[in-house]
């Protein structure tokens, strides 16, 4: 007990923190009031700790730069208006508090220099206007903004966007420190502006202007300049002439935007933008060799690069915006969609997903199928969309048992062999019978000799993407097939073909699985649970 009244510990002196913490006042304490100090000693240390953690956080700026905070958020709300300038928008996005408030890491100091620099603010800003870099009003309402730091975002932007009007023009030291952290900061800002303007001017019912207006300073960071005005171009003449270059003059001509062979447009067409390029720079005569653009990879995780399209769907006439969306990433067949719905409470919800891009409505064409249509199935043939077919070949002969014809495919995306169904896409003006019987040869390299059944279009994976595909039940007979029976693949694709007996299917799966350490399909091992349910006389050609 002497040790521990004296030391805080039953064995002595421990460290030179414990010594500090039970001082010699303490020295008679109790044992009730050392353990009470020592809770307090150390809270006060955490505490003091997590204080520090959090004052770096603050200095050193937000690290998440796709997010905001929710005062932020509603001020962009509460500032949006269907008459917007581009001004208005570059104003409300630099002077946040993500720009330059504390969100930003702009403390109290760094406000207090930048009000310091106030005459060198007002010195730049009578520049500006002397060439006519700027409306005056624009001069006047950066002038008379309260935040210094925020009087200098805009000032370095718009001496950037605007520095062919500014030629020789001195700019003091801190433009360049402000527009480095401008051009890393407001693509993102841009970005969350324009989510939510999409959001409230559809709900509005408000013009596209100021959506159109924030969407352009994307493109005039990257170009530099507010619009490819004859200035811009000239400058940009120059910039090429310094290396011994020579801009192209380009011109496009004949642009359409249209479905191919189709006089009309249905839901889920391909558009096809045609355009004739001109270069009116070449004499006559000669031709200009061959030109290719390649993109670098590009890193998700790094600030300086962000890729994205915009789709607005507006009125011409009136300029009332009906829907926006950004798309995040889009390939020939799929595109990431950031999609907005109301949960069950009546509250505004975002959940992003994959979106098929080749659904066509298809008609059902009876004859090719080989069975009559309902009109129930005719119904919804034509109200339906249908990405992809999946197959359930029955392969039988004459004095034997009926087999299952799979494939055994390696799938990147699982790192390791399928078993599954043949399937694929429908492609366009294909009836889905059809390209059941394509993807079941070139896949299996059987040919289909009827189909059986064909069920409606399911959801497939409905939480990550909107993909549908039919079911069909078709019987290969093999007494039909040409020897040797071939594949046809695509380049990308690995595939074995297997059979399987149909009487007993899931315990050979799951036999299989054990054996050769085969991923199974979803879809294939639920079918063969189900196949009790199997129409009559399937299970027994």
């Amino acid at each position: 007990m002497a040790n521990y009244r004296k030391f805080g510990h039953p064995d002595g002196p421990q460290s030179m923190l414990m010594n500090v913490a039970f001082a010699s006042a303490f020295s008679g304490a109790s044992g009730s009031t050392g353990s009470v100090f020592v809770l307090l000693y150390f809270g006060v240390v955490f505490a003091g700790l997590a204080y520090l953690v959090y004052w770096l956080q603050k200095t050193a700026g937000r690290r998440d730069r796709t997010q905001i905070s929710r005062a932020t958020r509603d001020s962009f709300v509460e500032a949006l208006t269907e008459k917007m300038s581009v001004h208005d928008v570059v104003e409300l996005l630099l002077s946040c508090d993500e720009m330059a408030g504390p969100a930003a890491g702009i403390l109290d100091e760094a406000k207090n220099e930048a009000q310091l620099r106030a005459k060198t603010h007002d010195k730049l800003a009578k520049k500006m206007e002397a060439a006519r870099a700027l409306p005056s009003e624009v001069i006047g309402r950066i002038r008379k903004h309260p935040n210094p730091v925020a009087r200098e975002n805009m000032l370095a932007l718009y001496q950037y966007l605007r520095r062919d009007k500014l030629r020789g023009v001195s700019r003091p030291s801190w433009v360049d420190q402000r527009l480095q952290k401008v051009l890393l900061e407001l693509p993102f800002l841009v970005d969350i502006f324009a989510t939510m303007a999409a959001e409230q001017l559809v709900k509005r019912a408000y013009p596209a202007i100021p959506l159109l207006r924030a969407l352009s300073l994307l493109s005039s960071i990257t170009q530099g300049s507010f619009v490819p005005d004859e200035v811009a171009l000239r400058d940009q003449s120059e910039r090429i002439a310094e290396v011994d270059g020579k801009l192209p003059k380009l011109h496009l001509e004949g642009t359409t935007l249209a479905v191919l062979d189709e006089a009309n447009i249905q839901p889920g067409d391909w558009l096809t933008l045609q355009t004739t390029l001109q270069r009116q720079h070449l004499e006559a005569g000669k031709t200009a060799p061959l030109a290719a653009t390649f993109f670098d990879h590009v890193d998700p995780k790094s600030p300086f690069r962000k890729e994205h399209v915009w789709f607005l769907v507006m009125d011409k006439g009136t300029g009332r915006l009906y829907a926006a969306w950004k798309t995040l990433f889009e390939n020939p067949w799929i595109r990431l969609k950031r999609i907005l719905f109301l949960d069950a409470k009546g509250t505004e919800r975002h959940w992003t997903g994959l979106e098929r891009t080749t659904s066509y409505p298809k008609p059902l064409t009876s004859a090719a199928a080989g069975f009559a249509e309902t009109p129930v199935a005719r119904q919804q043939d034509q109200q339906e969309v249908c990405d992809a077919v999946v197959v359930f070949p029955f392969l039988t002969k004459r004095g034997a048992p009926t087999r299952v014809v799979l494939i055994r495919q390696f799938r990147p995306p699982v790192g390791q062999w399928v078993l599954e169904l043949p399937a694929g896409l429908i492609d366009a003006q294909e009836a889905p019978e059809v390209a059941a019987m394509r993807e079941l040869k070139e896949e299996t390299g059987y040919v289909g000799s009827r189909v059986l059944h064909m069920g409606p279009p399911m959801v497939n994976d409905q939480g990550v993407t909107n993909g549908k595909c039919r079911l069909l039940l078709v019987e290969v007979q093999e007494e039909e097939q040409r020897s040797p029976v071939q594949q046809q693949l695509e380049p990308d694709e690995i595939i074995q073909v297997v059979h399987a007996p149909l009487e007993g299917l899931v315990d050979w799966l799951e036999a299989r699985k054990l054996q050769e350490n085969d991923a199974i399909d979803a879809r294939l091992y639920s079918y063969a649970l189900g196949l009790h349910a199997l129409p009559p006389g399937i299970g027994s050609l």
